[in-house]
């Protein structure tokens, strides 16, 4: 063997080790496409979370090796308000029962049939960052993109062997709490992103759990599903371009290098904001929160106000 052969050997077996030793990892931007899905499908670290909202279509087909979350999995009503994340010992027991450990890296995918689809896994994927876990991902396209890439189907329910997961830490920096949202509107400072249609934002009409119509003091107005697109095949993609992005963020008056708070009605399609704005763009050092209770549980409080029109 001559020696360019020998030191290509070498180099080859170098890159494997390196591969068992650093294990499976997930873009920094967290979004990954059916071909990255394809190509670590049989990796034992990845754990693919089906997180379409009917159980039924889950048994009827899935991504091969996938498990099934229900919104109701990872997120929990409180006194009428539907939007706050599950308790740290429901969270744990789903990660268990799903077999998430310490190497795992989860990646959360809807079906893509809609603009607003993308926003469950950005909710499912705060939660774990919320509870400590941050090896996660979602998959660009979801379910639709898979089936008209050709990617393998399963049917029924996949049973895999509980993990002894816990939970180690909070990262409460990422949720805000009503006493921040009061701060921003006393005292400004931060930009309030409201992401609703204009209906919901202009007062038209409201959330049905909502005691109030209208917007909170200040916020800019930043309709999220515009990042959205569908592609020849009817599935929806989440936008990547930076330049675009920033473009329709500067339309709405926002800055997403600054300081920021998301909100919505119940905290869920404000998520895709925070991942925005974190992974997309990079900017993980920025003020960057979403208001997971948002607009439902701020019309409810005593003595906070709304204002409605632009």
């Amino acid at each position: 063997m001559g020696k360019v052969s020998a030191f290509a050997v070498k180099l080859a077996a170098t890159a494997l080790i390196a591969s068992f030793a650093w294990g499976l990892d997930a873009p920094s931007n967290k979004i990954v496409d059916v071909a990255w899905v394809k190509a670590n499908l049989n990796d034992k670290n990845l754990v693919l979370v089906d997180i379409r909202e009917g159980a039924q279509e889950y048994e009827k087909g899935h991504i091969k090796g996938a498990v099934k979350w229900l919104l109701s999995n990872f997120r929990e009503e409180r006194m009428g308000v539907p939007g706050y994340i599950a308790a740290p010992h429901v969270a744990q027991t789903l990660f268990r029962h799903s077999g998430i450990t310490e190497n795992s890296v989860v990646v959360f995918y809807n079906e893509a049939k809609h603009d607003y689809d993308f926003s469950l896994p950005t909710t499912a994927l705060l939660m774990a960052e919320y509870y400590g876990f941050e090896k996660t991902a979602v998959l660009n396209g979801g379910y639709d993109a898979w089936v008209a890439a050709g990617g393998e189907i399963e049917k029924g329910r996949e049973h895999p062997t509980p993990s002894d997961f816990t939970i180690k830490k909070f990262n409460r920096d990422i949720v805000a709490t009503t006493g921040e949202i009061d701060e921003i509107v006393t005292l400004g400072g931060k930009q309030l992103i409201d992401v609703r249609d204009d209906l919901q934002f202009d007062g038209k009409k409201a959330h049905p759990k909502s005691a109030k119509v209208g917007h909170i003091a200040g916020a800019k107005h930043f309709f999220i599903y515009e990042l959205c697109r569908k592609d020849s095949n009817g599935a929806y993609h989440l936008v990547l371009d930076k330049n675009y992005i920033n473009e329709r963020a500067a339309r709405a008056g926002v800055d997403l290098s600054k300081p920021q708070v998301w909100y919505c009605n119940t905290g869920w399609d404000s998520t895709m904001g925070w991942f925005i704005t974190k992974y997309v763009l990079g900017y993980k050092n920025v003020y960057n929160k979403d208001y997971d209770a948002s607009l439902v549980e701020y019309t409810r409080l005593p003595s906070r106000d709304v204002v409605k029109g632009k």
